[in-house]
């Protein structure tokens, strides 16, 4: 069985959120039940891995009721993206792509090794219809998925409320070496985000 890392920004730095895509259910704060993958054994691993390209907000989500996270797709070092790695199965990987583009489980097989040489590709449709190859860790490839548009032609808008909270929870849980204050200042700096003044104003506005 061949295993790759799906590298999840945003709410799927959240293990209680993503695992929604591998065992089905819907997500706390979400609208919408994901059936799950065919496969739902949990990932092998789970690690931090930061993405050389920059997050933001844009669009509107039905699951979220606002705006949803992406990555630019100009390599940026300086302003990476707090993200973090699941290995998991190839067929697997397929059934998270599939429900993030409302393709439908097990009908859509990602061609990693063209996605690999080529850098990026991009499925028909979908929010997250372009994959990208973000390099090799542990001989695994690691694929993450963003709009098939770049950032400055997308509509920049905030996130909900729920969808911060869970950002703000998998951050947490994914980043326990960085303080609190170090994870606002990352938040703070994300397009489509209407700045915290403190932590105190974060935990009030997101009801934490």
């Amino acid at each position: 069985m061949e295993y790759i890392w799906y590298v999840g920004y945003a709410s799927n730095l959240c293990w209680e959120r993503f695992e929604c895509y591998i065992i089905g259910g819907k997500p706390t704060g979400g609208n919408r039940h994901n059936p799950g993958c065919r496969n739902q054994e949990p990932p092998l691993l789970k690690t931090a891995i930061r993405i050389p390209y920059p997050m933001y907000f844009a669009r509107n989500s039905q699951q979220w009721n606002g705006g949803i996270a992406f990555i630019d797709h100009e390599r940026n070092v300086v302003k990476c993206t707090l993200a973090r790695g699941y290995l998991i199965t190839r067929q697997q990987f397929d059934d998270v792509v599939a429900q993030e583009n409302s393709l439908g489980r097990g009908t859509y097989s990602v061609d990693i090794e063209s996605i690999i040489q080529k850098g990026n590709g991009d499925l028909s449709k979908g929010l997250y219809s372009r994959i990208v190859y973000l390099g090799h860790k542990d001989d695994y490839p690691m694929l993450t998925f963003t709009s098939p548009k770049p950032m400055n032609s997308e509509v920049i808008s905030e996130p909900s409320k729920a969808y911060l909270g869970v950002i703000w929870k998998g951050l947490r849980e994914s980043y326990p070496d960085l303080s609190r204050e170090e994870l606002l200042h990352y938040l703070n700096g994300l397009p489509g985000v209407t700045p915290f003044e403190s932590l105190d104003d974060l935990i009030i506005r997101l009801g934490l």
